[in-house]
């Protein structure tokens, strides 16, 4: 971790506090998308580049790199957003088959947000067999999937969004990790929509309520009494409370420290 953080602070990325800028950035986002030439649909990526001239940041002029979408009918090509295709037979991402179209359907969409580049539209999409982030596939039934919570929310320090996604299927209830790159099961039923609720701070912490646990960004809170779970904090120290405890993030904390950390708000 050390070794990363290392690197984006070298790009600029990063300051000492956390904080980004783009002032000494290795590369700018320009323009993502499919285009269409004589010879079939190709996937093309803009961007250009800094260069550091005797301490001095210089703009490299734009690159483009261009991949053929191989297999692509362009009679029947239609564009999802930047990142996704379809035609008759396929579903690609970028210029690879990720799955078969039929039974294409949208069911949920996202913006993120990178230091140095515009904000991406991400699609959650599925097909007869399988549902899919981009090109990650879930382990989520397509049949009876149902998004109960999406939404993406900024950090300040450091210029990224952080995905919070609850789902579930005939199955249970599911969590998508963006560290795992996977959903993971949180409940084994499904819920009706009058037996869960999410509540939110204005950091970047999601709970989400179910009839007997509760989660915060897909972390059950050992102990939490959910009839009575309450957010205490708006700032971006997650603290919360039940009837009986008082809690700072997952853990349970004391009436002391709970009092203490109000006070440093």
């Amino acid at each position: 971790m050390k070794k990363v953080m290392m690197l984006l602070l070298s790009l600029g990325i990063f300051s000492a506090g956390y904080s980004y800028s783009c002032s000494g950035a290795a590369f700018y986002d320009i323009s993502r998308d499919y285009v269409t030439k004589k010879d079939g649909i190709y996937y093309e990526y803009s961007y250009k580049t800094t260069q550091n001239n005797n301490g001095k940041m210089e703009f490299i002029p734009n690159v483009t790199e261009s991949s053929k979408v191989v297999g692509a009918d362009e009679a029947t090509f239609e564009k999802i957003n930047k990142f996704l295709g379809k035609d008759k037979k396929n579903l690609y991402y970028k210029n690879k088959i990720i799955g078969k179209s039929e039974g294409f359907e949208s069911i949920g969409a996202y913006y993120t947000y990178k230091p140095c580049t515009s904000p991406e539209d991400n699609y959650i999409i599925k097909n007869a067999d399988s549902v899919f982030i981009n090109d990650k596939k879930l382990n989520i039934d397509p049949k009876s999937v149902e998004l109960l919570y999406l939404n993406t929310k900024q950090n300040s320090d450091t210029g990224f969004t952080m995905l919070n996604l609850y789902a579930q299927d005939s199955n249970g209830v599911y969590y998508y990790s963006e560290f795992a790159g996977a959903m993971q099961k949180i409940l084994d039923n499904p819920l009706k929509q009058n037996e869960y609720k999410v509540l939110e701070n204005t950091g970047n912490s999601v709970y989400f309520v179910s009839p007997y646990k509760v989660y915060l960004n897909g972390t059950e809170i050992k102990g939490a009494d959910a009839k009575t779970f309450q957010i205490v904090s708006s700032s971006t120290i997650p603290l919360s409370r039940d009837k009986d405890s008082y809690y700072k993030d997952h853990t349970m904390i004391t009436k002391a420290e709970y009092d203490k950390y109000r006070r440093s708000r």
